[in-house]
């Protein structure tokens, strides 16, 4: 082969490795900032269903705190 042939070759072969390398790194970013939104939402929704699982959870023990009264009422 000649000379010319293997100038194509490798100018072929670097530029595809820079368009590669270009768009994995392009990727790599946009999937840290989707990741980045996804974590942040998640968090959001966890602190949202804690917050009414907590309020759940109060209205359930002032139940449990009223049984006795309930049950004396009954029994009179």
């Amino acid at each position: 082969m000649s000379l010319e042939i293997w100038g194509y070759i490798f100018g072929g072969a670097t530029i595809f490795a820079l368009i590669v390398g270009m768009f994995s790194i392009w990727n790599g970013r946009m999937t840290r900032m989707f990741l980045a939104e996804l974590i942040k939402e998640q968090s959001r929704l966890t602190r949202e269903m804690i917050a009414k699982m907590d309020e759940r959870t109060v209205k359930i023990s002032e139940q449990i705190e009223r049984i006795p009264e309930k049950t004396a009422i009954l029994l009179k």
